[in-house]
């Protein structure tokens, strides 16, 4: 799987929400991953943006 994938940022978003769940990170830590999840949500939605622009296209 390609680093910068989609899936690859999909299954760094699902760690994230596992560290959130299952250990006792320090507040910065809570920090840190929350700003890295959100960062990636943005770029998977900026995907799907892309790919819902080209889906469109071809149904023209």
């Amino acid at each position: 799987m390609k680093k910068n994938s989609f899936e690859s940022k999909v299954e760094s978003i699902k760690e994230i929400v596992e560290k959130f769940e299952d250990s006792d990170l320090t507040l910065d830590e809570l920090l840190e991953n929350y700003k890295k999840g959100i960062s990636l949500i943005k770029e998977c939605n900026s995907i799907l943006g892309n790919f819902e622009e080209q889906i469109e296209e071809l149904e023209k």
